[in-house]
């Protein structure tokens, strides 16, 4: 299934538990040191019950 929108955005959080997106970055894959578009049809929607996670002093990376 196509993500609805296309590319997903980048989300950050501010530390407080709050979840924003940054419409100027699309989020991206890793594979080892090599950062990656994803394709369209791999994303999926967060399953119900998923989570997600902070991850305290680390610095998100995206594709304009």
């Amino acid at each position: 299934m196509l993500h609805p929108k296309g590319t997903p955005y980048l989300l950050y959080s501010d530390g407080e538990g709050n979840i924003y997106e940054d419409t100027s970055l699309y989020a991206i894959g890793r594979t080892g040191w090599d950062a990656i578009p994803v394709e369209n049809e791999e994303w999926i929607e967060l399953p119900d019950g998923g989570q997600l996670y902070e991850l305290p002093d680390r610095r998100g990376i995206g594709i304009d």
